[in-house]
């Protein structure tokens, strides 16, 4: 039995599956619970709506949590209609 460190070919695979977003259950699923849960944190009708549809363009892609975490990119939900600051809070706040 070896003790030996990991080689980098043994540490870089480790570190991209890291980077993969941990959530158990059903991938749609989880992405419909992230977008209760933006909306239960305003009171704003109209933001609710906002992250309501984020919700229906991240849904409409087929975009699960991982996805959405690994592209990053909040112009994609702002072209599809997304107000610019609840695209950028939708991309960011996957990690929370």
């Amino acid at each position: 039995m070896s003790s030996s460190p990991p080689t980098p070919e043994d540490t870089s695979i480790c570190s991209i599956k890291a980077s993969r977003l941990k959530i158990a259950g059903f991938r749609d699923a989880n992405v419909q619970a992230y977008c209760d849960c933006r909306q239960s944190q305003v009171a704003n009708e109209s933001w609710k709506n906002e992250f309501r549809k984020a919700c229906d363009v991240a849904l409409g892609d087929g975009l699960d949590l991982d996805q959405i975490d690994e592209l990053s990119d909040p112009v994609y939900f702002n072209s599809r209609g997304v107000k610019w600051g609840i695209a950028r809070r939708f991309v960011k706040d996957i990690k929370y």
